[in-house]
């Protein structure tokens, strides 16, 4: 999972509850990502969702996109997906 901050205050249950939930949101990508990335075609959906998020709500990739292991303590979203974080956020610079 990455976590997409700011997006509103949500105050609802989640399965990755930690003390940030109330400012945070977040994105699950189904899999296991210790050893390998998403999907060509799971990561453009990614990008893709991450860009119309990053536009409807006025926010900055670099900032705001994080693992979901920097608010809670968890392997998520895995340390090969966690490694590529900053090519995922380049990506969505790139389509704005």
């Amino acid at each position: 999972m990455i976590s997409i901050a700011d997006l509103w205050n949500s105050t609802d249950q989640r399965a990755w509850k930690g003390a940030l939930d109330r400012y945070w949101d977040g994105i699950e990508n189904e899999g296991t990502y210790s050893a390998v990335l998403p999907p060509p075609e799971q990561w453009s959906a990614l990008a893709a969702l991450c860009v119309w998020l990053v536009n409807q709500y006025g926010m900055s990739p670099a900032e705001m996109i994080i693992g979901h292991r920097q608010c809670n303590s968890t392997e998520c979203p895995g340390e090969r997906f966690f490694g590529a974080l900053a090519e995922l956020r380049k990506d969505i610079m790139r389509s704005l």
